[in-house]
């Protein structure tokens, strides 16, 4: 929430709502990516531009544009990584993040299969298993291991 706190304070929103932004633009992009993506979002939205930065991809820009003008996050943010990486963010630690990085871990290889329906529940399920086992939130074990298994493949 520290990132999208200081987002929120720097461009007059709510920090839900660059919350929002955060995870709209997070898809298939690296951290630092992403925030200066909804650095410039916000910042465009601030200063009353008609259009959206292009910073990322279209339908993604799309999004986090709508939830800079104040559409609730949780009726535009689609997809349950997306979902579940806003509740995250939001201080829901008890949502599982399950992007292509987490699966990479669970599968225990890097050609894992990008995690939906069935098989993202599967791999969530397993993180909160896991967690339990650990005596850790699923928000930070899942945290953890994509810190380790994003850094081993840089």
């Amino acid at each position: 929430m520290i990132e999208a706190e200081r987002l929120g304070d720097a461009y007059g929103l709510p920090a839900n709502q660059a919350a929002g932004i955060i995870a709209a633009m997070s898809p298939r992009v690296r951290w630092s990516v992403n925030i200066r993506a909804a650095e410039r979002i916000a910042a465009a939205y601030a200063a009353g531009d008609a259009q959206a930065p292009r910073v990322g991809l279209g339908p993604n820009v799309a999004k986090a544009w709508r939830i800079a003008h104040g559409e609730p996050a949780g009726l535009v943010l689609g997809g349950p990584k997306v979902r579940a990486f806003f509740a995250n963010i939001t201080g829901d630690a008890q949502s599982v993040t399950c992007d292509v990085w987490a699966t990479r871990a669970a599968f225990g290889r890097y050609d894992a299969p990008v995690p939906s329906g069935p098989l993202y529940e599967r791999v969530s399920r397993a993180y909160v298993a896991a967690a339990e086992l650990c005596g850790v939130t699923p928000r930070e074990l899942q945290a953890a291991v994509w810190v380790h298994i994003r850094g081993a493949a840089e």
